[in-house]
């Protein structure tokens, strides 16, 4: 497996693989790894595989949008994505459907990324292990499902160190993306105000 997404841009510009190959290995591993509760919601399949093929087919022609060009992620649960529940992981907020897309969101699908679902989190950001997602699930470490991921942004970690999803945009004010890179053996960034 590709580690970075610059390298998996030049495999799939090169034709080793199609955004196509790398979503169904992904939502391989959604489906098989769900006991580590990484995501809240998930899009319908058939959905993302169309803008998936899309890709391929831009891929084909020598026309990617750029680097995030069918790039599967998952996007943290307090982040708009239009049509999916947004719930920050509460129950007070269930059933509530995003509108419209995220600015974040918004830049990403313009790209050409592929948003698979809303990953799991401590209930409205208040939290630093992932243990109190969604339902009262915990969120799970993928290198050891014993112990916790760090939060808030759990399922963000979870699902991108379990190859769930390829990147992940979590929201960050205390450690929130910091401290589940570090749990999770990842790199995380929190870009500064401006």
């Amino acid at each position: 497996m590709v580690k970075t997404i610059r390298e998996t841009h030049k495999h799939m510009l090169a034709g080793s693989f199609t955004p196509s190959d790398l979503l169904e290995t992904m939502w391989g591993n959604v489906e098989s790894k769900k006991f580590l509760n990484a995501f809240v919601t998930m899009r319908n399949y058939e959905d993302v595989q169309k803008e998936a093929e899309a890709a391929d087919a831009r891929f084909k022609e020598g026309t990617p949008l750029g680097a995030l060009d069918g790039i599967p992620i998952s996007i943290k649960d307090n982040i708009f994505v239009k049509g999916l529940q947004a719930s920050a992981a509460s129950q007070a907020l269930e059933g509530f459907i995003a509108p419209m897309h995220a600015t974040t969101t918004q830049r990403l699908v313009d790209h050409g990324c592929l948003v698979l679902g809303t990953a799991n989190m401590d209930e409205f950001g208040m939290g630093s292990y992932g243990q109190q997602g969604y339902k009262g699930t915990m969120v799970r470490n993928p290198i050891d499902p014993d112990y916790f991921p760090g939060g808030s942004s759990a399922g963000s970690a979870s699902s991108v160190k379990s190859y769930q999803a390829f990147a992940s945009i979590g929201t960050d004010t205390g450690g929130s993306i910091g401290q589940p890179s570090h749990c999770c053996g990842l790199f995380g960034l929190k870009p500064s105000f401006g």
